[in-house]
């Protein structure tokens, strides 16, 4: 802590050893010197003045504002990149179609992503009766990869409750101007909401 006496002479000290005029030219080498250097645009002074924590009420409900823009504009930015009401692929969703054979009712739910997992199911089943089965509700379950405008599922173990059938490839080609699936068999598929 210092005292009066102390504070008197270091003022003093700074009094009699301050150089209270400038050199030759070291002013105008000060003015070229500053004068090369951009001012700030008013806006980038104002956000730097929001960071300080000594802000004042204004100045917080100001900051408080740039972040739920930027949140908007982020959740925005994700709803963009992950997909809408459709989700993330133009496949993804519920599907129906109606079984040419027998006029049954088909539904493919297609899940998310890519890789998606895919579910078949004919409410009737013409080989699941003809085989004697309890059941005629045909159900196919596997994985499915997406390449551009075309899904291909892979369905494991499939079939009925008794009635089985060996591993199934099947296809749908998207088709984009009708928001239809064709399958391999040239089945459309119409998505349902």
């Amino acid at each position: 802590m210092t005292t009066d006496r102390t504070a008197a002479t270091i003022r003093r000290h700074l009094l009699e050893t301050a150089d209270e005029r400038p050199a030759d030219g070291q002013l105008d080498a000060s003015l070229r010197l500053t004068s090369a250097i951009p001012q700030r645009s008013r806006w980038v002074v104002a956000v730097r003045d929001l960071r300080r924590p000594t802000a004042t009420a204004p100045r917080i409900a100001i900051r408080l504002a740039l972040l739920a823009a930027l949140l908007i504009v982020a959740a925005a930015g994700i709803a963009a990149l992950g997909g809408g009401s459709k989700g993330g692929t133009p496949f993804e969703g519920t599907w129906t179609s109606t079984d040419p054979g027998d006029g049954s009712r088909q539904t493919l739910v297609v899940g998310p992503g890519m890789t998606p997992t895919v579910r078949f199911e004919d409410a009737f089943s013409i080989m699941c009766a003809q085989s004697g089965d309890a059941s005629t509700l045909f159900i196919a379950e596997g994985p499915g990869v997406i390449n551009a405008s075309r899904l291909v599922a892979n369905f494991g173990d499939s079939g009925c409750v008794t009635w089985r059938v060996p591993d199934l490839t099947t296809s749908w080609d998207y088709n984009a101007s009708a928001d239809t699936l064709i399958d391999d068999t040239g089945i459309i598929w119409h998505r349902q909401p």
